[in-house]
C-alpha cells in the first residue's frame, strides 16, 4: 500500500497506525482479542503479497465485538457486560455486534483481487465466500438447507446462523464472520440489544425468535474443507 510517496505501506508501518484493528473498550478477553487480532495479521499478509488465506478459530472466553461505525452503548448492554465480565471490543471491519465464545464458530478469508474477478464487488465478494464457507460445512456434516441474503447472513429458512464483515485495503480483503453452532441464545438476547439497522427478512423478531444454531461443527475438519475449497480458486 503506497504511503504517499510513492513508497509502500509495511505491515510495521500499518501496526503504527493509531487505531487498531481490534480495540478493547471494557473488560478483558485476551485469547478472544488475540484470535481476532491474527484475523487482521492475515489481512496484512496478504496486502503485501502472501497468497489467499482462510483459517477457522473458536475461544472459550466470552466477548463481544462491534463492528467500525457501531456506538456500544445502543447497540449492546453494557450493563449486563460489566456484570458478566464480558469483554467489548470494536474491530475495524464493518457489519454488526456479535457475541463470540463458547458455541461460535469464526472464520476469515484474506484474499487478494487478483484471485478473482468477484472480488471487486462487494455482494460478489460475499457471495463468493459465503459459497465456499456453506459447501465446507456440508462436507464438515452440517445437514441443514442452508441459504444467504444479500447482506451475506447465513440463514436455515428464515432464520439467521451467522453474519459476515469486511474489511477492503488496495491489494486485498478481509472476510470474516461468526458462525452460531451450539450458542446459548439466551445469553446472546441478553447482551445484545436489538440492532440499530435489521436486514428486511428478520421484521422486527427477537433474538430468540431470530436466531438459530447449526449444530456442533468439527473445527479442525471445517478448517480443512474451506482451505481445500479455496485452494481450487487459486
Amino acid at each position: 500500500m503506497s504511503d504517499g510517496t510513492g513508497h509502500r505501506e509495511t505491515t510495521l508501518q500499518r501496526a503504527a497506525s493509531p487505531r487498531p484493528d481490534v480495540e478493547l473498550l471494557a473488560g478483558s478477553a485476551p485469547q478472544c482479542q488475540a484470535s481476532l487480532e491474527e484475523d487482521f495479521a492475515l489481512l496484512d499478509r496478504v496486502e503485501d503479497g502472501a497468497p489467499p488465506t482462510v483459517r477457522a478459530w473458536s475461544c472459550t472466553q466470552t466477548a463481544v465485538v462491534i463492528g467500525v461505525g457501531q456506538n456500544a452503548a445502543i447497540e449492546v448492554d453494557l450493563d449486563h457486560c460489566h456484570g458478566s465480565h464480558m469483554a467489548v471490543m470494536r474491530r475495524s471491519s464493518g457489519g454488526g455486534a456479535v457475541v463470540v465464545g463458547r458455541g461460535t464458530l469464526q472464520y476469515a478469508f484474506a484474499l487478494p483481487y487478483t484471485l478473482s474477478p468477484a472480488l471487486s464487488d462487494i455482494g460478489r465478494t460475499k457471495a463468493l465466500c459465503n459459497e465456499i464457507l456453506m459447501r465446507a460445512l456440508a462436507e464438515a456434516g452440517i445437514d441443514a438447507d442452508l441459504r444467504t441474503d444479500h447482506g451475506g447472513d447465513l440463514m436455515v429458512g428464515n432464520r439467521k446462523a451467522g453474519g459476515v464483515a469486511l474489511k477492503r485495503r488496495r491489494r486485498a480483503l478481509l472476510l470474516h464472520g461468526t458462525i452460531l453452532t451450539e450458542a446459548d441464545i439466551e445469553v446472546l438476547a441478553r447482551t445484545l440489544r436489538h440492532p440499530s439497522r435489521e436486514p428486511h427478512y428478520r421484521e422486527g423478531r427477537t433474538h430468540e425468535e431470530f436466531l438459530i444454531n447449526l449444530g456442533p461443527v468439527d473445527e479442525k475438519l471445517f478448517a480443512a474443507k474451506l482451505t481445500a475449497l479455496l485452494a481450487k480458486l487459486g
